[in-house]
Formats: structure tokens, C-alpha cells, sequence
């Protein structure tokens, strides 16, 4: 606001009836001579030590010399003799409010007003020092008071609009304001603060022709060509808003808050270095000036020169530690540097000063977002909403933080909220649209993911997640071409989309082992290199039986299909052989996580953390052999392998094809999986066979007991795939459809998260009946409440038919758990030779395990038509299942720790090894967007 400290009251005075000592001593005073004044009052009042004009004056003169004993004696003296002359009674009160004596500042006003009721001095100076104490509401209240006793005084009405506005009522404030100048049409600050809450109201055109009806009273006052100018910036007229600045400087060529406002708007209008250099000299005049100081570093943030930034700004909060804006703005310049501790600390920082601003909250909770820090990031951002109902930034981000933890309703109740007020928002479409999708609600999702292309088809998000919505509905080809298309945009998160582009092309059985392999060997070829780093050579302890720290990187620690496999392998880990580091980007915590976490050596949150920041972490760490058991699979941080941050480098476990990363140099398998002299041909990594089974499968500890065969009860066979729908091909599905016509009683059950949506139903449906099965015999099931219920599931089945060419994995063990045998045909490439790995390590490979789709066919047949084979299988295949090596933790363990040591073991005896050369950096997209990438 623009008011100005009132000068204290002096009362006027007769020449002719008083001494010319206090005459003179006044006249002293009134020219700012106060040591002339002091002297003559001085020598009044040794002849006159009763007089309290002389004590008032007396009491003035001392305050201007600093001597605030001196003023307080003189002005309490002038007080106690004239307990009812208002005028004694404000000065004193005035002073003892400026020496921080509040309490008998407001006694001293509060005695007058009790002798005079109403007495306009005394009220004004009450009211002003209850807004020094922040007791907003009872200034307010006495505010409107002094308006009731005087309604045509100015200073009344401007005193009121004061107190509303800094009480947040900025429209009442504005009334008061304009009350105010109606009562004195000169009051010149009555406009300038008119103009104030006008435009803090979102008034603009009000806010302008307050601001120049001062000026027309103030013509030189640079003040309010400064409002006038921020007006103007805000009402996107830059080069008014310059003009109106640059008239400020030539008024006050001093006015610092003038040429941080010149600057910003320069900066705004792309003319960022002529800001800087603005900048840069008034910094040079005004060092320690903390708002010019923080403008300044929020400028050369903006212009990409963070490490200016940040010593900037270290300096403006060096000056003032509670500047919530310079905390703020240094935290977002840590962000840009990765320095992700720092940039928590001080943003958090200003937000805990600053709690009313949504902006600082927003910002505060996009960092913990990037982060994956969502309980704390929906406070945050929940307190931006709170302050500020139509952030449609911060209702985004919200949105994002429930969709990561799974709370859909929430998500998609904060998109709609966006949608409602800005329908034109491609990126609110899109996230309703992801939202929708992890629900399964494809139509909805489809037309939302629709929209968000129209609006904007460039957004590289919107193309990726068509690719994922695609997929879902059994249209591989043009699901791979989206996700395509979105890595070709070539931001950083075309890593991202590539691997979805990758993973999606495993599913389509028009392409041949080297189209596949040349796929995974292009995202090596755009997000990796091969190229040595010779200044970053890998300085590892090279003794060969020490004892290894190994790391394992993965998404998915977490009730996952990883889980089955992997926790019985973390459980048995030799700790005096190797220290056990779990590298996390799990977003949806659960008891999994939790118990994870428990059996680690140290477990590390990666979430949020960029390429190159993770990467330098693994070679802080020292890690000795870094497993990778995401391959492309979501989460996955195969940019960060790249670089090669460990000697030892393995893929293994979640992905069933090659990284294609020429840094990773090995990838677990076995020898019915990839047969040695077959499968090298098609993989970028050394092949490393286990020598029973690369998978070692640990059940659900409360899965339900084998159920009898339904064949023996329903009088027919029911054949099952509980596999994700993108496998169940068409060809897959022409197949089945065979066997279900030379077996008229069968039926099928089909079992996928995709088939919650009716028309992928239908679709399927359809497609049995294009090739001449009637759809009700087909029975369909998608989510069901528990692990234990959806394994109960496989009751209703008698035998498994694995789809082909992408086997099942953890479907498969899941359906010998309970009593199904899968029948599975040996394929010509890792994904669809794993069933035939799983069988043969139970021993069921003989009788389930066929070459080619004619023996698949006529196996099927033959136990269709006759399912009795299947009874003593399945009463048999838990604990046959249970003491093969598919299960076995601790031989399994063991193994694959002498795989582990045999590796160590060759590059310790090898030549000397290096980092590799990171490829060129890809154009930074939105930082908040990128956490809601929709991945496969």
C-alpha cells in the first residue's frame, strides 16, 4: 500500500499570546532544525516547567534527535497535564508504537478516547497501531468507528480501507478507498491505494484510472508510475507497462522496486539479457537491496545461468532469512541442478513462511511430486487449492499425485475440476485420459486422450498413451506406431516412449527375431552409446573373493509378478558374499515394499531422480554388479545404465528380450529358454544360462488349496488363459477357436484386467465368432477383490493353453500352483520358449510342452475329448512343483551367486574398463508432465 506515516501532530499557536521562546523553538522545529529547537525549548520550559505546549514540543524536538527518553519524559509530561488535549496523547502514543511499547500505546489513545468519545485523532492513531500489531479485525471494527463518528472525514474512510485490505477484503477495501476520495476528491493516496486493491480485486481497467487520477494530483510522483506499470504488465501492455518504469527511473532514478518491474517485463518480453544487464547494475548501486537481489537471481534462474542464480539468491537470503520469495525462487534454481535435497529444504522453507500463497505451495508440491513424495505433495498442493479454488495448475498436479497412488476417483474428480473452467486443456484431456485407462474404462479413456491431440498434436504424452490404449485393444500395429511417433518428438521422455514402443512390439507376431532385435538395438542407438569415457575409469576393488556390493534396480518392488521371483532370491542372498542394494522406483508402496525394504542392505528411493543424478549416484555408491530387472518395462532406468555406472552390468528377470544398451553386457537365461548356438544371434547382451531354471518361483503363502478337477463335475473340459490381452492374438485366438470346434462341449475362460470393458468383451466375443464358436461359450472375468480369490479362479479351469508367440510367466506358475498344467509350444525366441523353460523345470515339458501350432492344436484336442490324464497332473503338480527347481530358493540362490562371482571373477582378471559417453541431452519436457508418463 501506499500510505505514508502522518508527521505528528504540532498544534497550532498564537504568536501573540506566547513566548517567543516557544514560538521560535516551534519555528525551528517546523524547518527541521531540532537542535535549535531543543535549545530554545529547553530554556523555555526552565521558566515554564508546567506548560504542556512547551513539554509537546520539547517532546518532538527529542524524538527528531534520537533521544527517546528524552521525547518519551517531555511527551508524558505534556500528557499528565493535558490528559484530554488528543493531540499531546496521539504524539506520545505515536512514539511509544515506534519503540515497540504497543500495549501502553494503545492505553494512552484509549484514555483520550474515554474523555472524548470519538475524537478523531485519537481514533486514527488506535486504529493504526492495531494494524502494527496485526490485529486486523479489531482495526476493522475500530476503523469503522471512526468512519460512524465522522462520516465526511477522508482520513476516516482510508484508515478503514487500510485495515480491509490487509485483513485480505480487498473489494470492501476498495469502497473505503473511493469513500474516502469522495470526501476529499485530492487525497492523492486514497487513489494510489484505490488502485491497489482494484487490481489485487482483478480490476484492471479500475485499477488504471485510479492510478491515473493521482497522477494527475501527484504528476511526479514515481510511486505511482510504478503501480501504473505493473498494471499494465499484468494487463499484457509491455510496452505501456516499460514507459510507465521508465518514467518512474526518470522521476526517482534511484527507485529500486522501479527497475526490478523495468526488468522483469523486458525479461517477459524476451529481451532477458538486456534484463540482466539492468539487473546486474542496479544490484552494482543497491547491493543489499533483498527484492532487487531476488529479482535478480530469478532472472538469470529463468535465462539458464543457475549457478549465478543460486549465489544470488544465497545472498538475498543471507540478508533476510524469512524472504519467502527468494527461498522459493532458489529452490526451484537447486531443482534445475538436480541438487534435489536443497531444493526440498528451501522450498519447503517458503512455504512454511508463506502459507497463504498458492503459488509457493503449488511449486513446493510439484517438487515433491517429481520426487514421489505423494503424501507430502498432496498437502502441499491441497493448501495451494484451499488458498486459491481455480489453480488449475495445482489441481493438475494433484490429480497426478492420487493417479500415482491409485486413487483414481480423486484424480479424475481434479481433472474435471480443470476441464470445467479450461475445456481447451490438452494436458488436463490427457490426464483424465491416463486416469480413465488405469481404470479400464477404455471409451472414456479414448475419447478424452482424443481431445487432448486435437487441442495440441504435438503432445508427444497424449501419442504415447494412445500407443498404451491401443494396445489394450488388441490393435498392435497402431499401438506401436503412436508410441513411435512419441519418441520421435525427442524430449526426455522419449526414452520412455521408445521402451513402450519396444515392450509393444513383442506382442506383434508379424515381426521376425531381427525385426524385434533391431528395434531394441535402435533405443540403444539414440538414448546410449558405445562410446569409452577415458577419464572415468572404473576403480572397483578388483580382489576377486571380497565380498561385492549388488545393486538391483527395478520399479516394481511391490505386490508384482517381480515379487514372485525375486523375494525368495533377496531372503537368501549370502550376506557375507554380497551387500544387497535395491535401487527403487516403486510409486504404489504397499506391504511388499515394505518388507523389501526390511530385507535390504540399504534400500535407495530413486523416484524423481533424473538420468545423469542416478547415474552419479551407483558410481557414489561403488556398486560391483548392477542387475537391471526392468529390461523396457515401466520404470524402467535403462538411460541410466547406459553410461555404465558399474564394471559388472546383467539384464535379468522382467523383460524377456534384449535392452539392446550396449552397456549391458550380460542377461541371465537358461539353456531351454535361449539354446546356445540359437538365441545369440538375437540378443546385444553375453548370454548367461543357469543351469536348471532362470526363474525361481515362490507362491502366494495363503494361496487356496488345489480344487478337484470342474471337468469331473461339469461333463466338460474348461480350457484357460489368465494372460494379458495383447498376447491372445488373433492368430492365438483362430487357434483356440479350432480346438473349441473339434471339442463342441468345451468351453473357455478368459481372465485379464482389459476385459472390465464391455466392448473389449464384445470385441472378443466377435472375433470367437468369426471363426464359427458361438460367444457363450466363452466366459469372461477382469478384476476380482483379492489374490486369493483370483487364484481360486483357476477352479473353474482345467487346462492352461499358453498364448503364442509371447508366453506367460507368472500365469503360467500361478496355474500349476493350482492344479493346471499349461500346454505351451517351443517358440523360436526367448518370449515364447519361457513357458517351455517353466515346464521342463517341473518335469511336465514331455506331455505339455509341443513344437509347433499343429501339435498345440492336437494335444488340446486329445485332452479335451478325453481330460482323465489331467486328474492325477493336477492332483500331483503342487508338490511335484514344489521340489523341482522352479522352486528351490536356496539351490536357485546359489547358482545364480556363483553366476554372480564367475562374472566378478572375469573382470577382475580383464583389462581395464570405463564408463561410457552419455548420448547427446535430449530437450527437457515439463517436469511435472513427465511423472505422469503412461508406460507399459
Amino acid at each position: 500500500m501506499a500510505a505514508a506515516k502522518p508527521a505528528p501532530p504540532i498544534p497550532p499557536v498564537d504568536p501573540r499570546v506566547i513566548s517567543p521562546l516557544l514560538f521560535n523553538g516551534l519555528k525551528f522545529l517546523e524547518a527541521g532544525d531540532a537542535t535549535g529547537a531543543d535549545l530554545l525549548l529547553q530554556t523555555y520550559l526552565g521558566g515554564a516547567p508546567d506548560d504542556a505546549d512547551g513539554h509537546n514540543l520539547a517532546g518532538l524536538a527529542k524524538r527528531e534527535l534520537g533521544d527517546r527518553e528524552g521525547a518519551l519524559t517531555h511527551l508524558e509530561r505534556a500528557v499528565a497535564l493535558a490528559p484530554a488535549e488528543a493531540t499531546y496523547a496521539v504524539n506520545l502514543a505515536t512514539m511509544l508504537a515506534d519503540t515497540g511499547e504497543h500495549a501502553r500505546a494503545l492505553e494512552t489513545v484509549q484514555r483520550v478516547l474515554t474523555l472524548v468519545p470519538g475524537q478523531p485523532q485519537a481514533l486514527l492513531t488506535y486504529v493504526q497501531i492495531l494494524q502494527r500489531l496485526g490485529r486486523l479485525a479489531e482495526a476493522v471494527t475500530a476503523a469503522r468507528l471512526a468512519t460512524t463518528f465522522h462520516p465526511t472525514l477522508a482520513q476516516a474512510h482510508y484508515n478503514l480501507g487500510l485495515a480491509l485490505f490487509r485483513s485480505g477484503q480487498s473489494a470492501a477495501a476498495v469502497a473505503a478507498f473511493l469513500e474516502a476520495t469522495a470526501c476529499d476528491p485530492q487525497f492523492a493516496d486514497a487513489w494510489i491505494n484505490a488502485g491497489v486493491a482494484q487490481k489485487d480485486c482483478g480490476d484492471l481497467t479500475a485499477a488504471e484510472a485510479s492510478y491515473r487520477r493521482a497522477l494527475v494530483l501527484a504528476p511526479r510522483d514515481a510511486t505511482i508510475y510504478n503501480n501504473l506499470g505493473n498494471v499494465l504488465t499484468t494487463a499484457k501492455r509491455p510496452d505501456e507497462a516499460v514507459d510507465a518504469f521508465r518514467t518512474a527511473l526518470t522521476l526517482n532514478p534511484d527507485y529500486v522496486d522501479a527497475k526490478a518491474n523495468l526488468a522483469m517485463v523486458l525479461r517477459d518480453a524476451g529481451d532477458i539479457e538486456e534484463a540482466i544487464a539492468l539487473l546486474a547494475a542496479a544490484n552494482a548501486a543497491h547491493p543489499n537491496h533483498v527484492s532487487l537481489l531476488n529479482t535478480y537471481g530469478n532472472t538469470l534462474r529463468q535465462a539458464e545461468r543457475y549457478d549465478e542464480a543460486i549465489e544470488i539468491l544465497r545472498q538475498a537470503i543471507a540478508l533476510d532469512e524469512r524472504h519467502a520469495e527468494a527461498h522459493n525462487n532458489l529452490g526451484l534454481a537447486y531443482a534445475l541442478k538436480h541438487r534435489m535435497d536443497d531444493a526440498v529444504h528451501h522450498l519447503g522453507r517458503a512455504a512454511a513462511l508463506r502459507p497463504e500463497s498458492s503459488v509457493i505451495s503449488n511449486n513446493y508440491g510439484a517438487l515433491l511430486l517429481r520426487l514421489f513424495r505423494f503424501e507430502e505433495c498432496i498437502a502441499a498442493l491441497e493448501n495451494a487449492i484451499a488458498r486459491d479454488p481455480n489453480y488449475d495448475d495445482a489441481l493438475v498436479n494433484l490429480g497426478i499425485a492420487h493417479y500415482m497412488l491409485g486413487h483414481a476417483d480423486q484424480a479424475i474428480a481434479a481433472y474435471k475440476r480443470v476441464i470445467a473452467r479450461n475445456p481447451d486443456s490438452s494436458f488436463a484431456h490427457y490426464s483424465l485420459g491416463v486416469s480413465y485407462l488405469e481404470d479400464q474404462r477404455l471409451a472414456e479413456a479414448e475419447v478424452e486422450i482424443t481431445r487432448a491431440l486435437e487441442l495440441d498434436p504435438k503432445n508427444a504424452l497424449a501419442r504415447n498413451t494412445l500407443g498404451v490404449l491401443l494396445l489394450d485393444q488388441h490393435r498392435v500395429a497402431d499401438a506401436c506406431a503412436a508410441m513411435r511417433a512419441a519418441a520421435d518428438v525427442n524430449t526426455s521422455s522419449a526414452p520412455t516412449f521408445y521402451s513402450n514402443y519396444a515392450f509393444a512390439s513383442l506382442y506383434d507376431p508379424a515381426l521376425s527375431n531381427s525385426q524385434i532385435l533391431e528395434i531394441h538395438k535402435e533405443f540403444g542407438r539414440r538414448y546410449a552409446t558405445a562410446d569409452v569415457d577415458r577419464t572415468k575409469p572404473h576403480r572397483n576393488d578388483r580382489s576377486p573373493d571380497r565380498k561385492l556390493r549388488l545393486a538391483y534396480l527395478s520399479s516394481d518392488f511391490r505386490a508384482h509378478s517381480v515379487a514372485y521371483f525375486f523375494e525368495s532370491l533377496l531372503e537368501k542372498h549370502d550376506r557375507s558374499q554380497f551387500e544387497i542394494l535395491l535401487y527403487s522406483d516403486t510409486t504404489r508402496k504397499d506391504a511388499v515394499t515394505d518388507a523389501m525394504r526390511a530385507g535390504a542392505d540399504r534400500w535407495v528411493e530413486t523416484g524423481g531422480l533424473v538420468t545423469d543424478v542416478f547415474a552419479r549416484q551407483l558410481v557414489t555408491d561403488k556398486i560391483d554388479i548392477l542387475v537391471n530387472l526392468g529390461g523396457h518395462t515401466s520404470g524402467n532406468r535403462l538411460p541410466a545404465c547406459a553410461v555404465k555406472p558399474a564394471p559388472v552390468q546383467i539384464e535379468y528377470l522382467g523383460y524377456p528380450e534384449t535392452s539392446g544398451v550396449p552397456a549391458m553386457q550380460y542377461r541371465i537365461s537358461d539353456q531351454q529358454a535361449d539354446p546356445a548356438g540359437v538365441a545369440e544371434p538375437w540378443c546385444t547382451e553375453e548370454l548367461v544360462r543357469m543351469p536348471h531354471c532362470f526363474h525361481c518361483y515362490r507362491p502366494h503363502g495363503r494361496a487356496p488349496d488345489v480344487a478337484p478337477p470342474p471337468f469331473l463335475v461339469n461333463g466338460f473340459i474348461t480350457y484357460t488363459s489368465f494372460n494379458v490381452l495383447p498376447k491372445v492374438t488373433d492368430r492365438v485366438i483362430a487357434v483356440w477357436a479350432e480346438i473349441l470346434r473339434a471339442v463342441p462341449n468345451a468351453r473357455f475362460l478368459l481372465k485379464c484386467k482389459q476385459l472390465r470393458d464391455v466392448r473389449i468383451q464384445q470385441l472378443i466375443r466377435d472375433k470367437f465368432a468369426d471363426e464359427g464358436v458361438d460367444p457363450g461359450r466363452i466366459d469372461m472375468t477382469a478384476f476380482v477383490p483379492s489374490i486369493q480369490a483370483h487364484l481360486n479362479t483357476y477352479a473353474k479351469a482345467d487346462l492352461g493353453l499358453d498364448p503364442f508367440p509371447y508366453n506367460g510367466t507368472t500365469t503360467t506358475c500361478e496355474a500349476m500352483w493350482m492344479g493346471v498344467p499349461v500346454l505351451t509350444i517351443r517358440g523360436d525366441n526367448h518370449r515364447g520358449r519361457v513357458g517351455y523353460s517353466l515346464l521342463h523345470a517341473v518335469g511336465l515339458d514331455h506331455d505339455f510342452v509341443v513344437d509347433g501350432v499343429e501339435a498345440y492344436v492336437s494335444r488340446a484336442i486329445a485332452l479335451g475329448r478325453d481330460p482323465s490324464p489331467l486328474i492325477a497332473v493336477r492332483s500331483g503338480l503342487r508338490a511335484r512343483m514344489a521340489a523341482s527347481p522352479l522352486c528351490d530358493e536356496v539351490g536357485f540362490t546359489k547358482e545364480l551367486e556363483a553366476t554372480y562371482r564367475r562374472l566378478w571373477r572375469r573382470w577382475c582378471t580383464g583389462p581395464e574398463t570405463f564408463m561410457l559417453k552419455p548420448p547427446p541431452e535430449l530437450r527437457a519436457d515439463d517436469s511435472i508432465q513427465g511423472v505422469l508418463v503412461k508406460t507399459l
